[in-house]
């Protein structure tokens, strides 16, 4: 009996956050801002994919993105565990990679300035997250009760508010952190048809 198609995808989108967020991890371990590799939630998603590859659907396109999900997170463990060779050898370099992060990072910062701010990107949310632990750190603030998974669920669900909100309406949202606070700006896209008034 194939299993719901619906929680098929969700299991799918679920580990494909998974892997971005794993990906952020390992960054920060290479580049010196963790000490610990994190074997362990490197583990938890090899598990989910397998619990995937369990389930009996017949989706094609589930399929093609369970596949797509399964190759990216093959060929990022490829790199770790080169990197991580080269660590143990004494030959990596973290300068290089410091650099070459820098590069990315300014890249996907003209990519959020230009569509927006995406709620299943979890690789930006995540740095929204760290952005306002180190600015409340700074600050001395108290960090109790700060947790990422209910962050993330709390900023998707304002997205979801004002994106029912102003559904058809060419806009996109930029999320920014200010002393410490994450706000959510409203800017309207550039198309080519004349835009709406905001209500």
């Amino acid at each position: 009996m194939a299993t719901d198609k619906k929680a098929i995808e969700e299991k799918i989108k679920a580990v494909e956050n998974d892997i971005a967020e794993l990906k952020v991890d390992y960054d920060k371990y290479f580049i010196g801002l963790e000490a610990r590799e994190p074997t362990e939630t490197r583990k938890l998603v090899t598990q989910k994919l397998r619990e995937i590859d369990r389930l009996y659907f017949n989706s094609t396109a589930l399929k093609f993105k369970l596949l797509s999900a399964r190759n990216r997170f093959n060929t990022l463990c490829t790199h770790w565990d080169r990197i991580q060779k080269q660590i143990e050898n004494g030959t990596f370099e973290r300068g290089l990679i410091k650099l070459a992060k820098k590069e990315e990072l300014e890249q996907e910062n003209r990519k959020i300035e230009r569509e927006g701010y995406n709620k299943y990107d979890s690789k930006h949310t995540l740095r929204l997250y760290n952005e306002i632990v180190e600015n409340r750190s700074s600050k001395g603030d108290n960090l109790n009760g700060l947790n990422f998974d209910k962050f993330k669920a709390n900023l998707r669900g304002k997205m979801d508010e004002l994106e029912q909100k102003y559904k058809d309406q060419p806009i996109k949202y930029q999320v920014v952190v200010e002393d410490g606070k994450l706000k959510i700006q409203i800017k309207k896209k550039f198309t080519r048809q004349e835009p709406k008034e905001l209500g």
